[in-house]
C-alpha cells in the first residue's frame, strides 16, 4: 500500500470513491436527505479545491487501485472514506494513522467532525466526544454528528513551542469554518467594538483572524488572536467566539 499526496488528475477517482461510499454505507444510519446533503458537501468542487491545496491523500495498492482517501486543514481531518468492497480491512485505520502523523509534527491535539457510522472507529482510536451537534437539512430532515477530538504523542522534528504563534494561529485557522457565537456573544461584541447592528460579527471576526499582521496565541482553553486595535477571544474546544474588545 501506498500512500500518498493526491494530484488533480486523480480528482474523479476521489470523487468517485467517496460519492459511493456515501450512498452505500449513509443510507443505514441517515434520512435520504441527509445523504443528498452529504453528497453535495463532498461535490467535485470541494474535492478539487482541496486536492489542489494540498489537503488531500490517497491509499493506493501495488497495482495503483484507489482504496481510500483522507483530508486535512490544520489539525481537523476531513473527508476519511474508504471503499465499500475494502471496508473492514484496516484501511481506514491506515490512513488515520498518516494523517495523525502529519498532524503530530505541528499540533498536540486533532480533530474531526464524525459521522454515525465512523464514530466506533474514531472512539476505538482514542477520539472522545467534546460536542454533539445537530444540523437541519432538506425537508426538515436532521444530520446528527459528534465534534471529536484527540491528544497527540509529539512526533520527531516537530515544532519546540507548539502552541507558539505560528503554530497558535494555523490551528486557528484550520477551525475557522467552525467558528460561532451565540446572540449575546454577538451583541456583546457589537458594543464593545461599536460595530453596526447589521454587521455579521462572525464574518468580522474570521477577516480579522486571517488578516496577515494578526498575532494569535494560545493560552489554556482560549486562542487570543490581536489585530488593529483589538483582541479576539475564542474558546479553542467548541470554536465559540466568546468576546472581542479594544485593547488597551
Amino acid at each position: 500500500m501506498d500512500y500518498m499526496k493526491a494530484e488533480k488528475k486523480h480528482m474523479e477517482a476521489v470523487y468517485q470513491l467517496v460519492q459511493e461510499t456515501i450512498k452505500t454505507i449513509y443510507p443505514k444510519y441517515y434520512p435520504k436527505e441527509v445523504v443528498s446533503f452529504f453528497c453535495s458537501l463532498h461535490d467535485r468542487k470541494a474535492i478539487c479545491g482541496d486536492i489542489e491545496k494540498g489537503r488531500t491523500g490517497i491509499l493506493l495498492t501495488d497495482d495503483q487501485q484507489l482504496l481510500g482517501t483522507g483530508s486535512r486543514q490544520g489539525n481537523h481531518i476531513t473527508r476519511v472514506y474508504v471503499a465499500p468492497a475494502y471496508q473492514g480491512r484496516g484501511y481506514g485505520s491506515h490512513i488515520m494513522e498518516c494523517l495523525e502523523k502529519e498532524i503530530g509534527k505541528q499540533y498536540e491535539v486533532v480533530r474531526l467532525d464524525a459521522s454515525l457510522p465512523a464514530c466506533c472507529m474514531y472512539e476505538h482510536r482514542g477520539y472522545q466526544t467534546i460536542e454533539h451537534k445537530i444540523q437541519t437539512v432538506g425537508n426538515s430532515a436532521v444530520l446528527v454528528y459528534e465534534i471529536m477530538e484527540k491528544k497527540l504523542s509529539k512526533q520527531p522534528g516537530s515544532q519546540k513551542e507548539t502552541w507558539g504563534p505560528k503554530a497558535a494561529k494555523q490551528e486557528l485557522i484550520g477551525n475557522l469554518g467552525r467558528l460561532h457565537t451565540t446572540e449575546l456573544g454577538a451583541t456583546r461584541i457589537r458594543s464593545n467594538l461599536s460595530l453596526a447592528a447589521e454587521e455579521d460579527v462572525v464574518g468580522w471576526c474570521k477577516d480579522k483572524i486571517t488578516a496577515p499582521g494578526t498575532a494569535v496565541s494560545r493560552k489554556g482553553k482560549n486562542w487570543y488572536a490581536q489585530t488593529e486595535g483589538c483582541i479576539i477571544t475564542v474558546n479553542a474546544r467548541s470554536c465559540t467566539i466568546i468576546t472581542a474588545h479594544r485593547r488597551r
